[in-house]
């Protein structure tokens, strides 16, 4: 019983790594596991449990649990972007440990189990997909307000800009560049790019809540509907690199917030990596399969 309870103590002061990251002594693994505590919920708590036991006893590396942990942020990320829900993933994540316990990196089997998800309720959204998703879903409207936000932060940070910015205390929301409810200057500009049979206010509707017309920004009631030129101003005086990026631009319509949506893609795309190639997918393996891996060695 003493032994237990030990085991017991020893898995609770793991936990509470997971649960407060910043008793997380590795640098690269304390990162991991804040931005999955910022993600919310407690979906990740069985296999960030799993990988810590095996840190702690010397059978991986911290650098191959963070790595095996952003594989598991990368796909909540890229199942947000492609706007899936997320019934499943508790399921998912229940039974990423036992691939841990094969042999080889648990980074590995964590990317090549996810990888077996690509039809589906499980599918992990590969690279064209993210990429149209973020081009043409409305991001404003998938997910929830603090995933959607985390998104935005996690690109910000990737200018990793010389003068980070606090979030704890910055008070930061989702702006819209091209306004919700936009006044009729903006209209008239989004006239200029109209095409055969389109209207200003079809060309808004498409645009006006992908990822590639939102920042982030403490100034949301300065910012307002105003017209470009008076966000050109606010935007410019921001720490953040992507509002700078906004205010360099000489005006803000289709091709501008086009373009935008297509870099932060790229960057998208090398910050949440995807699934691999070659891996059978479940919904096409045999079933048997599935027992004969089940018969002990």
């Amino acid at each position: 019983m003493e032994a237990e309870i030990a085991r017991f103590a020893l898995r609770a002061d793991r936990l509470m790594r997971i649960v407060e990251p910043e008793r997380e002594a590795d640098p690269q693994l304390k990162a991991a596991l804040e931005r999955l505590s910022r993600w919310g919920g407690q979906v990740h708590y069985p296999l960030a449990l799993h990988l810590l036991d095996l840190v702690d006893e010397g059978r991986t590396t911290a650098e191959d649990a963070a790595t095996a942990l952003a594989y598991a942020e990368s796909y909540m990320a890229r199942r947000l972007f492609a706007g899936l829900s997320t019934t499943g993933s508790n399921r998912v994540f229940m039974e990423l440990p036992k691939e841990l316990d094969k042999d080889g990196s648990p980074a590995k089997a964590v990317r090549r189990f996810l990888s077996r998800n690509r039809t589906g309720a499980r599918l992990w959204p590969g690279d064209d997909a993210v990429r149209d998703a973020i081009r043409t879903r409305l991001f404003y409207k998938t997910g929830r307000s603090g995933q959607r936000f985390r998104i935005l932060r996690r690109l910000e940070e990737s200018y990793a800009s010389s003068e980070p910015v606090d979030y704890a205390n910055a008070k930061l929301t989702v702006e819209h560049v091209l306004p919700q409810k936009p006044a009729q200057q903006w209209f008239d500009l989004l006239a200029e790019e109209t095409g055969d049979g389109e209207s200003p206010e079809e060309i808004h509707g498409m645009l006006v809540h992908t990822l590639g017309n939102l920042t982030l920004t403490g100034e949301n009631a300065k910012l307002s509907n105003h017209p470009f030129r008076r966000k050109q101003e606010l935007l410019d005086a921001s720490a953040l690199r992507m509002n700078q990026g906004i205010a360099a631009q000489e005006r803000w319509g289709r091709a501008e917030i086009l373009a935008r949506g297509e870099e932060l893609a790229d960057r998208a795309l090398q910050l949440w990596p995807g699934p691999v190639d070659g891996v059978v997918h479940s919904d096409d393996e045999w079933a048997g399969w599935r027992e004969l891996r089940a018969i002990p060695r």
